[in-house]
């Protein structure tokens, strides 16, 4: 804060997205080793025990923060995906944890999206209240779909359904994570042209990632 820069408060759960995670060999279902849960997955919509668990703990990191200067938004869960249920229940879960951290912090903001963030299901997340809430969505560049027109005219497509959304409701909207495979743009064409596409359309947005250790090939950073 010293320094004024703005930050967004987000508080992760892989298990408690989807429930469904393995480890990178794919042997070790790290969420629900014992297989209790099934299908649904191990997650804040199967286990009513952990979503309570969870509740608390942005109950104290609003509670904590709620006087910090430069907290932009607070991130209640990126990237939700309990594939059993329908979108209304992540809406439910959002609402859920609105109504207990609003009332500790009426100042700051909340960033919520859709299922996986995917831009083109964001109407899916529209709350209609009066608290204050910024709807998100991720914006990747994919040089392999082919030639740079055809990359950016998918760009183009995919954010139109957040811009269309911001107009229709009169919403704030952020992008929350952009960016594209460092193996696929050493040049960073892609990383300009993702980059100049939001600010032309007045859309801020964070970029994935800022540093990766090495030209790894499923990395996105800009700086390694």
């Amino acid at each position: 804060s010293e320094k004024g820069l703005w930050i967004d408060l987000a508080i992760d759960s892989d298990c408690g997205q989807s429930g469904l995670q393995q480890d990178p060999i794919g042997t070790q279902a790290y969420c629900d080793p014992s297989g209790k849960y099934g299908s649904a997955g191990h997650n804040f919509w199967t286990d009513p025990e952990a979503r309570a668990r969870f509740v608390e703990t942005w109950k104290f990191v609003a509670d904590r923060y709620k006087d910090t200067p430069y907290i932009g938004m607070f991130e209640l869960l990126p990237e939700p995906n309990p594939i059993a249920f329908p979108a209304a229940k992540i809406s439910e879960f959002y609402q859920e944890l609105i109504a207990v951290v609003h009332p500790i912090d009426l100042r700051t903001p909340f960033l919520i999206g859709s299922r996986v963030y995917m831009i083109k299901l964001v109407e899916s997340a529209y709350l209609n209240t009066g608290v204050p809430i910024i709807y998100t969505g991720n914006l990747f560049a994919h040089p392999e779909i082919g030639a740079y027109e055809d990359v950016m005219y998918d760009l183009e497509y995919r954010l139109g359904h957040l811009t269309d959304f911001r107009e229709k409701y009169n919403v704030p909207i952020f992008v929350q994570q952009t960016g594209v495979r460092s193996v696929d743009d050493p040049g960073e064409v892609y990383a300009n042209a993702v980059l100049a596409l939001l600010n032309k359309n007045s859309v801020g947005w964070d970029w994935w990632e800022y540093r990766q250790q090495g030209p790894y090939p499923g990395g996105y950073g800009i700086w390694y």
